[in-house]
């Protein structure tokens, strides 16, 4: 289908942030993009961030409204709206508000807005509505945000490796002190063997020199009857002499 002209600005009927009825009510303006629009324009910044992501050999990453699609990626978008191409290059002016050939998630909102409101006949505008301008802001404020928590995230996971560091390092103490406790348990259990032996051979030689004692005071015993014995075979000896000598001095004439 031929290209739709892009209706131009018409300064008795346009105005940036509001539009008048016939009674003078103040209508909503057709710049403000709605909830449920900004939804389907993300959605679909994020189907063309992974196709373009993709194509690159790679995935899409990064916080919400922080990706950046260059103007290759969202140009044959916009042409499907089969709006003119000139059309297409003014929207493209007014939706890279930093100028700098790419659109994030809050531009891409602005451009698609743009086309829409377009395509219904609306003209236009010569600068950034209000609206659209304060949703950037928004947006970027939602993105920095993210990024802020993304670095809060990070921080917690550099401390929560650090305290896992910190328990593996316990751990290896622990098991390190529980080997010292043990191998200390087993000489402690090598020693109280050690000891009961040598209580038993100490019980050992006690008995031996309870017997010997024993022994002792049997030969003992034993060498004093003996004495005894000895000395009252010398008095019998001595008796026998004295008998017989006197025996003798009788026989003498």
């Amino acid at each position: 289908p031929a290209p739709v002209p892009a209706p131009r600005p018409n300064p008795s009927t346009y105005a940036a942030d509001a539009h008048r009825d016939l009674a003078g009510t103040v209508a909503p303006s057709p710049w403000a993009i709605s909830p449920a629009e900004a939804a389907k324009y993300d959605l679909i910044f994020s189907q063309a961030a992974k196709a373009h992501a993709l194509g690159k050999g790679g995935a899409a990453a990064g916080a919400p409204g922080a990706e950046q699609l260059p103007k290759a990626a969202i140009l044959p978008l916009l042409l499907k709206s089969q709006l003119p191409a000139d059309s297409v290059q003014e929207i493209w002016g007014l939706a890279d508000v930093d100028h700098n050939g790419a659109l994030g998630a809050a531009e891409f909102r602005i451009a698609m807005h743009l086309v829409t409101r377009l395509l219904k006949g609306n003209p236009l505008p010569g600068s950034l509505p209000t609206e659209l301008a304060a949703d950037v802001q928004a947006l970027r404020a939602m993105a920095a945000h993210a990024d802020g928590g993304g670095a809060r995230v990070e921080g917690l996971r550099g401390e929560e490796a650090a305290a896992a560091a910190l328990l593996e390092g316990t751990l290896a103490d622990l098991a390190a002190a529980r080997g010292r406790v043990a191998a200390a348990e087993a000489d402690e259990r090598s020693l109280l063997l050690r000891l009961q032996k040598t209580k038993a051979d100490l019980a050992a030689a006690e008995s031996e020199l309870q017997e010997a004692l024993a022994q002792e005071g049997a030969t003992d015993g034993r060498a004093a009857r003996l004495l005894e014995e000895d000395s009252r075979t010398a008095r019998e000896a001595a008796d026998l002499r004295a008998r017989a000598a006197e025996l003798r001095e009788r026989r003498r004439p």
